[in-house]
């Protein structure tokens, strides 16, 4: 510079190096302000870039110092101020970020995928609904959860966590108990096995059956009304006892607890029939829940004989049903041939089939306009077999003062299961098994308004 001033002719005095210390401190401001510049473009790309809501600043960056400016030193710059405008626009992105992602934390889940009524099995296709988080459901919102003891059923206060899948497949259940009418004839069929609920023969266990046409695959509606509302029992067409459930644990192979075939008579047995049935969204299927809160579902699709019918509280498709209504018959159906029964001393040499099943028998003639239950209506005999054509013959000739000139085809007899179970027609031979147990019956002449009255299923109609 002192060369480029002495070629020019120029001289050098203390306000020409004034200027030169103002331009340089000129230049250092500008640089400095183009630093802060590039810091807040720096921090608008990291937060663009950013997964979360957390901002990766670089302070370093704002405060670099620039060589050459003065304050510290020959040709030392001031320290950077921070850069006020990119301060607040960086305040500002984190809080609208904040927001976003509080926003997108609540946003409701979307509803869970149904199944299809032609899309159960290995060929139901589900999508993807995101990730499971923890229920947010306050604990007092939940349902109690069931414990079993050897004694009797225990509400628990302390609910079971349940997923948020489970929450909103319970949520998402509106009442379906429309499709049951009082007194009619309806059949359960597994919407993924498409197998019907069965009683078995024995009188005792529920499973699944693919035979249709059977009268064990029908089941009478009984609406039992209370405080809270209607409550739906089913009992079978075959044998009148009513479907129920047990704290008992399911077989290998089965999910949760047993289900069986037992009688009405007091309040604890009521409390193991009653059932709520539910919409579950999907054109007529619905869910069968029991007082405890457990669904009824089938067993298992991909073991062909574990056929046993079950309640559980895991959330899983084949709780799914579907109803089929029976339409009703003229006349009750004809009886099933007679079975030869044979001698006791004959299984004194068989020892290994079955001994005959004695039943001690307890029949009625019922009113012309109904039963009228009375403390010494009853008779008693002892009968032993299975043959239903047998029993008819046989409470025939006991009433036979009654017929008037009319042959034993002309009375029905009904079953009633438990005091306070309704009367079911006995049009089947006697369950396998019941040892030593106690039969009700109720004997209608033909004729008669309560005869009449009697509803039998037409299982063989399309």
């Amino acid at each position: 510079m002192e060369s480029r001033c002495a070629s020019r002719g120029e001289q050098r005095t203390p306000g020409h190096k004034h200027s030169q210390d103002s331009e340089i401190q000129l230049q250092a401001t500008e640089i400095s302000e183009i630093t802060h510049a590039m810091a807040a473009l720096l921090d608008l790309m990291l937060v663009r870039s950013s997964p979360s809501p957390r901002l990766v600043v670089a302070p370093q960056a704002c405060a670099a110092p620039v060589a050459g400016a003065p304050g510290e030193g020959e040709g030392a710059m001031p320290p950077a101020v921070p850069c006020l405008r990119a301060v607040v626009l960086r305040e500002a992105l984190r809080e609208r970020l904040a927001g976003e992602w509080e926003e997108r934390r609540r946003r409701p889940r979307p509803p869970p995928l149904h199944l299809r009524v032609g899309q159960c099995g290995r060929n139901r296709k589900r999508k993807w609904a995101g990730p499971r988080r923890r229920p947010s459901t306050p604990p007092s919102a939940q349902s109690p959860r069931v414990t079993a003891s050897p004694n009797k059923a225990r509400f628990s206060s302390s609910p079971r966590r349940r997923s948020a899948y489970e929450k909103s497949f319970i949520l998402s259940a509106s009442p379906a108990m429309d499709q049951f009418h009082d007194r009619h004839h309806v059949r359960l069929r597994s919407c993924v096995l498409r197998t019907y609920l069965h009683a078995d023969h024995d009188g005792e266990r529920v499973s699944l059956s693919r035979r249709r046409d059977s009268l064990n695959t029908a089941w009478v509606v009984h609406i039992h009304q209370r405080a809270d509302g209607p409550y739906l029992l089913l009992h079978s067409a075959a044998y009148g006892h009513y479907l129920g459930t047990t704290f008992k644990p399911a077989p290998l192979g089965h999910h949760g607890c047993r289900t069986e075939q037992r009688d009405y008579d007091d309040e604890p047995d009521l409390m193991a029939v009653m059932w709520k049935a539910a919409r579950a969204g999907v054109r007529d299927i619905i869910l069968l829940r029991d007082v405890a809160g457990r669904y009824l579902r089938a067993n298992d699709r991909y073991l062909p004989w574990n056929t046993g019918v079950t309640v559980d509280n895991k959330v899983s498709a084949l709780m799914y049903w579907t109803v089929e209504h029976i339409p009703d018959r003229d006349g009750p159906p004809g009886l099933p041939g007679p079975i030869h029964t044979p001698s006791p001393g004959y299984h004194s040499l068989m020892l290994w089939r079955n001994p005959v099943v004695s039943r001690l028998i307890r029949f009625m003639l019922s009113d012309p306009n109904g039963p009228i239950y009375t403390q010494h209506c009853w008779t008693t005999l002892r009968f032993r077999g299975r043959s239903v054509f047998h029993l008819r013959d046989e409470l025939a000739r006991r009433i036979a003062f009654v017929l008037d000139g009319r042959q034993s085809f002309d009375l029905v007899m009904c079953v009633r299961a438990g005091r306070r179970g309704r009367l079911t027609p006995l049009v089947i031979d006697l369950p396998s098994s019941g040892y030593g147990e106690t039969l009700w019956i109720v004997v209608f002449m033909s004729g008669t308004p309560a005869y009449n009255a009697l509803r039998h299923p037409d299982v063989d109609a399309e």
